[in-house]
């Protein structure tokens, strides 16, 4: 057998989910995230950052419609969805 394709992808787990389950969102993605706050932003995934140490958040990257860049901390995401257009 041979491999024919890789898909890097992120898996998203959200509180009280059934374990085993999960979101994969792909680069290219559209996702709808919603910070602490409530604010819902909307955008196309293209980037994950680990954080270099325990004291430093991930960063996620999404490019928005009018093509500028957002990041945000996961420890800031409250919700995070793919939208299906």
């Amino acid at each position: 057998m041979r491999v024919t394709d890789i898909e890097p992808c992120i898996k998203v787990t959200k509180e009280g989910e059934i374990p085993g389950t999960g979101l994969y969102i792909e680069f290219g993605d559209q996702v709808r995230i919603t910070d602490s706050e409530g604010v819902k932003t909307e955008g196309r995934f293209y980037l994950f950052e680990s954080g270099a140490g325990l004291d430093e958040d991930d960063m996620l990257y999404i490019i928005l419609e009018d093509e500028n860049q957002f990041r945000i901390g996961v420890s800031s995401i409250d919700d995070l969805e793919k939208i299906e257009k």
